[in-house]
């Protein structure tokens, strides 16, 4: 029996939000949700790299140009958490960014 790696990321609010850990190159089926690209730190901590939300994860996750530039940045892993409601997908990445200021969403509006 397989057991699902998941890791909990708590946003600037300290509302905990309960993500599944794929590898970069894992597929994702048609399904809203948030997603989290991110890298092991020296200590063996995840460390995000971009956090973001799609009403598609399967088209969204599936762009292999996106996967490329992500692991060109860093990234080893998907963090991704099903979530159909477009209001809480934003309010949730919101709270995720705001509290690690990833690298490649500063700049960006949240």
């Amino acid at each position: 029996m397989n057991s699902v790696l998941t890791c909990v990321w708590c946003g600037e609010t300290g509302t905990a939000y309960e993500y599944q850990v794929f590898s970069i190159d894992s597929v994702f089926r048609d399904i809203g949700g948030n997603y989290i690209f991110c890298e092991r730190d020296a200590m063996g901590e995840w460390d995000p790299i971009c956090i973001g939300q799609s009403e598609n994860l399967f088209d969204c996750l599936g762009d292999q140009s996106l996967k490329d530039w992500m692991a060109e940045n860093g990234a080893t892993h998907i963090h991704a958490r099903m979530n159909r409601k477009p209001d809480k997908r934003a309010l949730e990445m919101e709270d995720l960014i705001r509290r690690f200021s990833p690298p490649l969403n500063r700049g960006l509006p949240v």
